[in-house]
């Protein structure tokens, strides 16, 4: 009897007694970013109950939203086997996809654009539907159609009114355009388009392993808003994803998907979008003619025909616009290049508006990142086997360097980092010869050492202009300051003056007495005055004014400033 009692007992359910054997539901890696994903809808969710008087199915949308969150945690957590896990990881694509569009597009119903990019976007497809040429007109109207606040503004004291990207930025906005106006949302309806496609996309070429975490990103606030806010990134991500995607199969025998001649065309797309996906052109050139050695082959007769078929597809959608009026289209798609802009973005250049360090020569930011972008590429080569899935890294690291560092470039480097970094081959790499292998080190070396110096040198070297702000106040639709201006250097400087808020510049300051250019070993006074053209600083908002130059290229600022509730001005 006793044996069978204890038998009895054997069998029996385990207890908290037990201790170790109560174990509970212990989350996978992909039920845990599946929960995130339903975190992040309730988000979303107080965002759509934020804008119920600007949108009449907000409240509706805000509840549906809730709704599903609380199914993707539940389904998270109670939905087992790998079948059905895949079919649920559709339904959240699908239902991240269509929440992701919707806040894209309804974004323009409550704050219309916040970006000029976008605004001049979709102005040069309207200019273009009514047969002008984009590339040279003057779009300035465009900041005050769509409700843009601010523009690009440059040292020499001028907002950017001119279409500055290549032609798949105008001619992928016409067909919206044309479908719902030129007063429409329409430029924010083609890039929740793009997003959409390059969402789909991303799911389809990682691992199945990876899907639960494609979901969370096509959700996150960061590049949803980025987007809402005018960000045109999303435009030239599809056409990027395809870039990468398997890219080292370029002209691989063995390759039998597209990725076998597909990279380049898609490259030379992307390119016709923006200018940053022109940085990886020479990191894939090289990957290609690197792989082609690999496999037995000219390393140099597949990186030319590389270049060639991503040329061509740049040029085709632009050549329209080259034939048209060459000069305008080079002129503007290389502003960037050609212009001294006013700092923007996460780099070190903030830095100068930030703490008033350096600024005598604001080129020296954009030369340091020439120079690391250079270096990256020479020990990429020399360390093709480790660096390869990691790529897209390289060359983000000089554009962090450059005056115009955006957050969106690098927000949305990351999917395009997912696919390069998983869908290609991992290779053991030799160079031939101890000789070049030695060059490539030392090389990459020495032009990282002269990036480090002409940073060191653009954050060390003081502008030769010097500003002290004597008065100052905040009113309802003007800003006004009297400050004084001493030029401490050799040669005669013409001088601008610009408003920053909280950081970022908003508007050219007017000059209503003072010497346009300032002699060497002057000083004047200036009075000032900012218009409610763009929001003044509010009570307690920090702000100064910052002085700058294209000859020399340079930027110094006053301490941070701050008003109080009767607009008196403060340090």
């Amino acid at each position: 009897m006793p044996v069978g009692r204890e038998a009895d007992q054997s069998d029996a359910a385990p207890t908290v007694a037990d201790g170790a054997a109560t174990t509970g539901f212990p989350l996978t890696a992909g039920q845990a970013v599946r929960l995130l994903i339903g975190a992040v809808w309730l988000y979303w969710a107080q965002t759509w109950i934020g804008v119920t008087g600007l949108v009449p199915l907000g409240a509706a949308l805000a509840v549906l939203t809730a709704a599903g969150s609380l199914w993707i945690m539940g389904a998270a957590l109670t939905v087992r086997g790998r079948s059905f896990e895949a079919h649920m990881d559709r339904l959240i694509l699908v239902a991240c996809l269509a929440q992701g569009a919707l806040q894209i597009v309804v974004a323009s119903s409550w704050h219309g654009y916040v970006s000029d990019e976008l605004a001049f976007n979709q102005a040069a497809a309207s200019a273009l539907i009514h047969g002008l040429n984009p590339y040279g007109a003057d779009l300035a109207s465009a900041l005050r159609q769509y409700g843009v606040g601010w523009g690009t503004l440059t040292l020499a004291g001028q907002e950017v009114h001119t279409m500055s990207y290549p032609s798949l930025s105008v001619l992928l906005y016409v067909p919206a355009t044309l479908l719902f106006g030129t007063g429409s949302g329409a430029g924010l309806g083609t890039d929740a388009l793009a997003w959409v496609v390059g969402g789909a996309l991303l799911w389809r070429m990682v691992d199945a392993s990876l899907r639960p975490c494609v979901a969370l990103f096509l959700v996150l606030p960061i590049p949803l808003l980025l987007v809402g806010d005018g960000a045109t990134d999303a435009l030239y991500l599809p056409f990027l994803l395809v870039a990468v995607w398997r890219w080292d199969r370029f002209e691989d025998p063995a390759e039998r998907s597209p990725a076998r001649w597909v990279g380049p065309i898609a490259l030379g797309l992307a390119c016709c979008v923006k200018q940053s996906p022109w940085l990886l052109a020479p990191f894939l050139v090289a990957g290609v003619g690197i792989e082609a050695r690999l496999r037995g082959r000219g390393w140099f007769g597949a990186g030319a025909r590389y270049t060639l078929i991503a040329g061509a597809a740049f040029l085709v959608p632009n050549l329209a616009f080259v034939v048209w009026n060459p000069g305008a289209w080079l002129t503007e798609i290389l502003l960037p290049l050609r212009t001294a802009l006013v700092p923007l973005g996460i780099g070190p250049a903030q830095l100068v508006g930030a703490y008033g360090l350096g600024g005598g020569d604001m080129g020296l930011f954009g030369w340091a990142g020439a120079a690391l972008v250079l270096a990256a590429l020479l020990i990429f080569v020399r360390c093709y086997g480790r660096l390869k899935p990691v790529f897209i890294l390289l060359p983000l690291l000089g554009m962090l360097l450059e005056t115009r560092s955006l957050m969106s470039y690098f927000v949305f480097a990351v999917p395009v980092l997912v696919v390069a970094a998983t869908t290609v081959r991992a290779v053991r790499w030799e160079l031939p010869g101890r000789r070049l292998a030695s060059g490539l080190a030392w090389g990459g070396g020495l032009l990282a050492a002269v990036s480090a110096g002409l940073l060191i040198a653009a954050l060390a070297d003081p502008p030769p202009l010097a500003i002290t702000v004597q008065s100052a106040h905040v009113g309802a639709a003007q800003l006004v300051a009297d400050v004084s201006v001493a030029n401490r250097g050799t040669q005669p400087v013409r001088v601008h003056f610009i408003l920053a808020v909280t950081g970022t510049a908003e508007q050219v300051m007017g000059v209503t007495s003072g010497p346009a250019v300032l002699d060497a070993g002057q000083r004047a006074s200036y009075s000032l005055v900012a218009t409610d053209q763009t929001p003044l600083p509010a009570a307690g908002y920090p702000f100064q004014f910052q002085l700058t130059s294209n000859d020399p290229a340079m930027l110094a600022v006053t301490p941070q400033l701050t008003s109080d509730a009767a607009g008196n001005v403060s340090p």
